[in-house]
C-alpha cells in the first residue's frame, strides 16, 4: 500500500498524468475545470505543446457552450 501511495504521489506531478486528467475533464464536458487545470499545469510545464493544444480546445468548447446558452 505504501508503494502505491508513493507511486501515486510521483505520477501526480508528471506531464502525462496532467494530460490524462485534462482529457478526462474535456470528455466529461467540464470545460471550465479543464481550462483552470491546464493553466495550473502550464505553470509547471510552460510552453508544452500538448498542454497548449488542450488549452485551446477547452477554451473553444467553453466559448461554444456559453454561446449556445445565451441563444
Amino acid at each position: 500500500m505504501v508503494s502505491r501511495l508513493i507511486n501515486w504521489l510521483f505520477r501526480r506531478h508528471t506531464v502525462s498524468y496532467k494530460l490524462h486528467y485534462i482529457e478526462r475533464l474535456i470528455a466529461e464536458k467540464k470545460y471550465a475545470d479543464a481550462s483552470v487545470y491546464v493553466y495550473t499545469a502550464l505553470q509547471e510545464f510552460p510552453n508544452h505543446p500538448e498542454l497548449l493544444k488542450l488549452k485551446a480546445q477547452a477554451e473553444k468548447e467553453i466559448s461554444y457552450y456559453i454561446y449556445n446558452q445565451e441563444f
